[in-house]
């Protein structure tokens, strides 16, 4: 099948596969590699458009099973015997792709431990105590629990759950499958002051129990997406998963989608003992684990990507079934540091996301080097600062970007290809900046220089609204607009060109040295040589010059003639000369 004179490497491995269910339901096939067989995920650039996206992948032999909500990423079908990595990579290649990514399972972040070791030496060492003299958490604060499922009949969680969803049977049956999200729950919302059993750090917050997992522990980027999404559109303020981390845009583009309404993502740092490397996802609050002693726990991943850490060593918790015990690793880390956003957002909910990620990054206890380092991030969590710091913040923001749409200038008249350059800043966190064309989205930049370069030869000559958009994390933005007008003269004007070696009379020999002069108002293309009404021979650089084999020729007398072409396709012949054989 070829696809835009090419046939895609992958194209050659085999037919077609029928998916026989929902895009998130079970019938998903794991490899040994640890990926949904058959499936890969696509995110287009946002100027590519719908039809455009759709006509890529039909072309290409692909098939959307449909979009993850709020994120603009495709599930894609792809040829049964396929190899994934090579549809993904050659996905990726396509200029319209922002990113394309095999659809990746990772595993629950836990480490077992004896049940019945651990006490809750936790809240002390965080300083819950001094924090629920301010709150136990609010009800209208939901924490959304992307794990196994949870068993909302446990006393210390019934009066804590939200309805959720299953996105692995995609039904709403969230029970606990593995055990692995009740003591996670419990960790976050465990009901406080009742007079049974443990407290959770946000007693008073409610629990979304999203299921993700297989019962082998493993979850999807696609089912990890589509319930951080689905709990965003929900009022969940905070999404914990003690899932461990990986560099995932899917997940990147859900966490962001969170982001905007006003939410935050907390991830496990994973259990490997061993440094990961990678970039920090902004929109991600990755969590290591720390012990008793304020050390790192031997297990906990550490590496550029670690935001801040919480105890992860038998912390005591809620268990399926009804009973409690120790538990651990950075699966318990991550929902100890939800619960303290939690708190947070209790004692101002009107907190953004942004500002929610400076209370977590900025009240915590320094550990290890001073500042940031890759074993603690930016410190141990400690409730009661965090708690302070969000009633010392004054609200939402609400404050634009600044912006200066600096070129082209108001009322330009502009041709051939026109940048479009705009400065951007934000006093928290800048999202992005988009350019349009008649209200059009043309190019969109997440981070400077903010530069496009704009093709008006594509355009028709005439007057055109040019639009810059600056929008922060809290979803402020600020526009500026220019209005030009585009006048592209068309190029009539054919090249000049002569021969200016040999001269009419001279002798070819058996090799002839031809020298060419062409000059055009707008730009020499392409040179040629002509003998005898054939061509001979083909320039594209100055200065034009050929050599011309005349050893067999015949002979007599040999007309020369020079063409020259411009981008336009005029064309300019020169007068011929005429050599002697």
């Amino acid at each position: 099948m070829k696809v835009f004179g090419r046939v895609p490497r992958w194209a050659r491995l085999g037919g077609w596969v029928c998916a026989t269910a929902a895009l998130l339901a079970a019938s998903g096939t794991s490899s040994a590699q640890g990926f949904v067989r058959g499936r890969v995920l696509v995110k287009f650039k946002e100027n590519a458009g719908e039809a455009r996206a759709n006509g890529l992948l039909a072309l290409s032999g692909l098939t959307s099973e449909g979009e993850i909500p709020r994120t603009g990423v495709k599930a894609v079908r792809i040829p049964a015997n396929a190899n994934e990595k090579a549809v993904a990579n050659y996905l990726k290649s396509l200029p319209d792709v922002e990113f394309a990514e095999l659809d990746q399972e990772i595993r629950l972040a836990y480490v077992p431990n004896d049940p019945n070791l651990g006490l809750a030496w936790h809240h002390t060492k965080i300083n819950s105590f001094a924090a629920w003299d301010t709150t136990l958490g609010s009800s209208s604060i939901i924490v959304g629990v992307v794990d196994s499922g949870v068993d909302g009949a446990h006393p210390d969680l019934i009066t804590r759950m939200v309805p959720g969803w299953n996105f692995y049977d995609n039904n709403n049956n969230t029970a606990d499958v593995i055990g692995h999200a009740t003591p996670v729950a419990g960790c976050i919302a465990a009901t406080a002051n009742n007079a049974l059993g443990t407290a959770g750090v946000a007693g008073g917050c409610l629990i979304m129990p999203l299921r993700v997992t297989n019962t082998s522990g493993s979850a999807s980027f696609s089912a990890i997406a589509s319930a951080i999404t689905w709990a965003a559109d929900r009022g969940a303020r905070i999404v914990s998963a003690s899932l461990a981390m990986v560099n995932s845009g899917t997940i990147d583009s859900a966490a962001n989608y969170l982001m905007s309404k006003r939410g935050l993502y907390f991830m496990a740092s994973g259990n490997t003992s061993n440094y990961s490397g990678g970039a920090n996802s902004a929109p991600i609050v990755t969590v290591g684990a720390t012990d008793q002693n304020d050390a790192r726990a031997s297990f906990s991943t550490y590496g550029p990507w670690v935001d801040i850490s919480a105890p992860g060593v038998n912390v005591y918790t809620t268990n399926r079934g009804g009973g409690y015990g120790g538990f651990g690793g950075t699966s318990a880390a991550t929902p100890v540091s939800a619960g303290v956003a939690a708190l947070a957002l209790s004692a101002n909910p009107s907190l953004s996301a942004s500002q929610l990620m400076q209370v977590m990054t900025n009240s915590g206890v320094d550990l290890g080097t001073t500042g940031w380092d890759q074993y603690f991030g930016w410190g141990r969590v400690n409730a009661a600062a965090a708690v302070n710091l969000a009633l010392s913040m004054s609200g939402p923001d609400t404050k634009p970007p600044t912006l200066d749409f600096q070129q082209p200038a108001e009322g330009e008249t502009v041709s051939g290809t026109r940048n479009l350059f705009a400065v951007a800043t934000d006093d928290v966190q800048l999202d992005s900046v988009k350019f349009y064309i008649n209200d059009v989205l043309k190019a969109t930049f997440f981070s400077g220089p903010f530069s496009w370069s704009w093709n008006t030869t594509t355009y028709a000559n005439g007057a055109y609204t040019l639009k810059a958009v600056a929008s922060d994390m809290a979803g402020n933005s600020v526009q500026q607009v220019k209005n030009v007008t585009v006048s592209n003269v068309p190029d009539t004007t054919p090249p000049s060109v002569s021969i200016t070696s040999p001269t009419s009379g001279a002798s070819a020999g058996n090799k002839l040295n031809v020298s060419i002069l062409a000059t055009d108002n707008r730009g020499v293309t392409r040179v040629e040589i002509w003998v005898d009404g054939k061509l001979a021979g083909t320039d594209t650089a100055s200065p034009w010059s050929f050599s011309l084999n005349s050893r067999k020729w015949t002979a007599g007398t040999h007309t020369l003639v020079a063409k020259a072409y411009d981008a336009a396709g005029n064309l300019g012949t020169s007068a011929s000369v005429s050599v002697i054989k």
